[in-house]
C-alpha cells in the first residue's frame, strides 16, 4: 500500500469538517436562537463537492492502473470488490442501527431503496431527513460501477482512447439533464441531489488522473491551478461567479472543478509537521464514518435529548461535537481496519 500523503489528507480533513461545521452551525443556531449565516450553511455543499473531485481522483488512478494492464472483468471485478468492502459494511450498519433507534417514518419502501442504494437515483432523498447524508454515498458508489463497467467494457472493444468518450458521456449527459428538465430547477423537490443528476461531480476528478497520467509535467505547475481552483470554489460559494439562482446547473460542477484543480498543489504537500500533522492524519483516515454518523448524532440523539428536556443545552452540544468522534474512533478501530485486512489484493 502506497503511503498517505499529506496534502491529499488535509483536503479530506477540510472536506469532512466543512460538512460536519455546516450542519453543527444550522442546528446549534437555532438551539440557541441565532440564525448561521448562509455561507456557513452552504460550507457542507463545498465539502461534498471536494469529496466528490477527490474521490474521483482516487479512485480513477486505479481504473486507470486496470486500463494500463489491459481491462478484464475479473479486474474490475476486484476493484468493485474493494471499494464497496471500503464503504458499504460501515454503511450497512450505520443503516441498521437508525432502523431500529430511529426508523423512517415514510414507509419499508424508503429502507428498501436504502439497502439497495436506490434512495436518489432519480427521485429526491426521502422525507424528514433520515440518513439525509447517504445521498452522496449513493452517487459515489453508482459511478463507480457504472463508470468502471462502462470504461472495461469500451477499453476492451476500442483501446484506451475509450477514457475520454466514456468520461464525455458521463460529464455531458447529466450536465444536459440539469439544464433541460425542468424540475431539477425546483428547489423544492431536491432533485439536486439525484444521482442522474450529479452522478458527473466523481468524473471531473477522474479527468484529473488521467491528465495526470499523459502529462504529469504540465501539473507541476499547481499554483495557477491552486489560485484557479480556490476562485472558482470562493466564488461558486458566494453565488458571485456562478449564480446558484440564475445557473443552479453549474454551481456545483464550479465547486467540484476548483476542488480538483486544488488537488497538484495538495500532492505537493508530502509532510505536515508535529501536532497538527496527527490531527489531519487522523481526522482523514476517520473521515467516512464522521461523515455517515455525525448528523443522525446531531439531529436524532443531541437534538431530540435537549428538546424533551432531558439535557442541558450544553449537554447536547458537547453530545453532537465529541459523540461522531468517538463512534468514528470505534469504527476505525474494530470494524474498518478489520474488514480492509481482507480485502483482495489488486493485481500489480
Amino acid at each position: 500500500m502506497s503511503p498517505r500523503n499529506a496534502g491529499l489528507d488535509l483536503v479530506r480533513a477540510i472536506a469532512v469538517l466543512l460538512v460536519m461545521v455546516s450542519h453543527w452551525a444550522n442546528s446549534f443556531g437555532g438551539w440557541y436562537g441565532v440564525h448561521a449565516p448562509q455561507f456557513v450553511f452552504d460550507a457542507g455543499e463545498v465539502g461534498v463537492n471536494l469529496f466528490f473531485g477527490l474521490s474521483g481522483f482516487l479512485i480513477g488512478r486505479i481504473l486507470l492502473d486496470l486500463l494500463e494492464r489491459g481491462p478484464t472483468w475479473r479486474g474490475l471485478g476486484i476493484f468493485l470488490v474493494r471499494r464497496w468492502m471500503r464503504t458499504l459494511p460501515l454503511y450497512y450498519l450505520w443503516l441498521a442501527v437508525l432502523v431500529a433507534v430511529w426508523p423512517p417514518t415514510a414507509g419499508q419502501h424508503v429502507l428498501r431503496r436504502m439497502v439497495l442504494l436506490l434512495q436518489n437515483f432519480a427521485w429526491p432523498m426521502p422525507p424528514h431527513y433520515f440518513f439525509a447524508v447517504s445521498w452522496s454515498l449513493a452517487i459515489e458508489e453508482w459511478f463507480y460501477a457504472g463508470f468502471g463497467t462502462a470504461l472495461a467494457g469500451a477499453a476492451m472493444c476500442f483501446g484506451r482512447r475509450a477514457l475520454w468518450f466514456v468520461l464525455t458521456v458521463f460529464i455531458a449527459v447529466p450536465l444536459a439533464l440539469r439544464m433541460l428538465v425542468p424540475a431539477y430547477h425546483d428547489w423544492s423537490n431536491g432533485l439536486w441531489h439525484s444521482v442522474i443528476f450529479n452522478i458527473d461531480a466523481v468524473a471531473y476528478g477522474v479527468v484529473l488522473a488521467g491528465i495526470w497520467r499523459r502529462a504529469g509535467g504540465v501539473l507541476r505547475h499547481s499554483v495557477p491551478a491552486l489560485l484557479l481552483g480556490l476562485v472558482l470554489i470562493a466564488g461558486a460559494w458566494s453565488d458571485l461567479l456562478v449564480p446558484g439562482r440564475l445557473l443552479p446547473e453549474m454551481n456545483n460542477t464550479a465547486m467540484v472543478v476548483g476542488g480538483v484543480l486544488c488537488l497538484p498543489a495538495a500532492m505537493r504537500l508530502r509532510v505536515i509537521a508535529s501536532w497538527p500533522g496527527w490531527l489531519v492524519a487522523r481526522i482523514s483516515a476517520q473521515s467516512y464514518a464522521l461523515y455517515l454518523t455525525h448528523e443522525t448524532i446531531l439531529v436524532d440523539l443531541a437534538q431530540s435529548l435537549y428538546f424533551r428536556h432531558l439535557v442541558a443545552r450544553t449537554v447536547a452540544v458537547c453530545i453532537a461535537l465529541v459523540l461522531p468522534f468517538v463512534l468514528a474512533w470505534l469504527s476505525g478501530r474494530f470494524i474498518e481496519t478489520p474488514i480492509l485486512a481482507r480485502r483482495p489484493q489488486q493485481a500489480p
